[in-house]
């Protein structure tokens, strides 16, 4: 019978590499969607599942086990979260420019200078 803690690195691995092997081959068409990344994130929440489901006694790994899926399932769904908002970006309108300031009698060439300057000491 496998071990629990090797079961659960096996996938937690898998689910890491795909998630980072996915992502570097994916245009960015086909990404729009993100069914690797919802696909981890999925994965991910099962492996902790187990994790939290198997007995605690494996020397402290489990716990970092379980600390390191939950900082993953973080980190893919930032992922996604940033690649939707590069997405919103694009797809906004550039703001509109504001209007140039009226001019004043100082921004006038044809009227003459009238401030007084300083005398330097």
């Amino acid at each position: 019978m496998i071990n629990v803690w090797k079961a659960s690195t096996l996938f937690l691995a898998g689910a890491l590499a795909l998630v980072v092997g996915r992502s570097a081959v994916v245009s960015d068409v086909a990404a729009e969607p993100q069914p690797a990344m919802h696909k981890a994130v999925e994965k991910l929440v099962e492996a902790k599942r187990l994790l939290d489901a198997a007995t605690p006694d494996k020397g402290g790994h489990r716990v970092k086990a379980l600390a390191a899926v939950e900082i993953a399932i973080t980190e893919t769904r930032a992922g996604i979260k940033f690649d939707d908002d590069q997405k919103a970006d694009k797809d906004r309108e550039p703001p509109t420019p504001a209007p140039a300031p009226a001019p004043t009698n100082n921004d006038n060439p044809n009227k003459p200078h009238t401030k007084r300057l300083e005398n330097p000491k």
